[in-house]
């Protein structure tokens, strides 16, 4: 299921203040969600918060110096600052499909899961055909969780994704009893460190030609794709189907993803890959996706679709001094 792809010691915020320390290398869904909501009761958020809502407008009034900001269910708020913290992708994305709401069956997007439908451990899934549209960091969650109950389960492919081993392993209690005050600002300051370059291979780097520097990428870049290949050979069993699966583009053209368990679902004989040769699916009948004229009939359609990327993430008006509008600006 879902999980962070970024070290969980690092990704989580809070931890020295909350004297938590994650339970795993990588925190998994439930556990994330469990951190944020202590931190919520520590600082007595939750009496302020305004949850299904969404904001509207933002306007300056420059004579009261303060916000007015409306929300879709008639609320008028003032504020002396407002901070957008909303992230450039929250508004989930639906592919622009013929057909997409002809479809008779159950459907729904992955970040607004259905566990009416599914039952909290998909157990409800064990009847049904299922068919996932989208083969990135979402699906390459889902699809082995869904494998596992789905009485039958199509995974409907554009682009393949680069799939690498997940290395992760549960917290050393030692290492964390271990930890001083402070410990979590310091791991990350070593990290943002890491990434600086020192004097000589500054100059290293720049006695290196443009065009040089692209061979050596593009070297790199082929052994570490032709390393992804051979893993999914190794784990696909089917050579047509691994075949389907081997990233064809340069790394991170597509965001990578690592996972034990997604690559070995394709081995059940329960899933099928539908691989749309770079195509995707572009019709959706009543019963279910269309590609190359055959119908692949489901019970129940999930949208692995990912969400809409805005540079800024604002999607309702807000306007400034002189009434100027946010996007205007930016």
């Amino acid at each position: 299921g879902i999980a962070c792809d970024v070290v969980s010691y690092d990704y989580l915020p809070l931890l020295d203040e909350m004297d938590y320390v994650p339970k795993k290398h990588y925190a998994e869904g439930p556990e994330i969600y469990s951190h944020c909501q202590e931190i919520a009761k520590r600082y007595d958020l939750y009496d302020l918060a305004v949850f299904q809502t969404t904001v509207t407008s933002t306007v300056w009034d420059e004579a009261e110096e303060v916000w007015h900001v409306k929300t879709d269910r008639g609320d008028h708020m003032r504020a002396k600052f407002v901070i957008c913290a909303n992230g450039p992708m929250c508004k989930p994305k639906l592919s622009r499909i013929s057909g997409i709401e002809d479809f008779k069956g159950h459907s729904f997007h992955t970040s607004r899961w259905d566990y009416a439908y599914t039952g909290q451990n998909l157990e409800k899934l064990q009847d049904k055909v299922v068919g996932i549209i989208g083969t990135g960091a979402s699906a390459v969650q889902i699809v082995p969780e869904v494998a596992k109950t789905a009485k039958h389960l199509y995974v409907f492919q554009r682009t393949p994704s680069s799939i690498d081993f997940r290395d992760d392993w549960p917290t050393d209690p030692n290492w964390a009893r271990k930890l001083k005050p402070g410990w979590q600002a310091e791991r990350r300051q070593r990290t943002i460190d890491s990434q600086k370059k020192t004097p000589e291979q500054i100059e290293r780097d720049k006695k290196i030609s443009r065009e040089e520097k692209i061979r050596l990428q593009e070297a790199a870049n082929i052994d570490h794709m032709m390393r992804i290949h051979r893993r999914i050979e190794k784990e696909v069993h089917d050579p047509a189907t691994a075949e389907a699966l081997k990233p064809w583009y340069m790394y991170m053209c597509k965001r990578p993803c690592f996972h034990n368990d997604y690559l070995p679902a394709f081995n059940r004989p329960n899933v099928t890959l539908v691989d749309t040769h770079g195509k995707g699916i572009t019709e959706i009948n009543e019963r279910g996706p269309v590609f190359d004229g055959q119908t692949y009939e489901l019970d129940v359609l999930i949208y692995a679709t990912g969400f809409e990327v805005q540079k800024t993430g604002i999607y309702n008006e807000i306007r400034g001094v002189g009434g100027r509008e946010l996007n205007e600006k930016y």
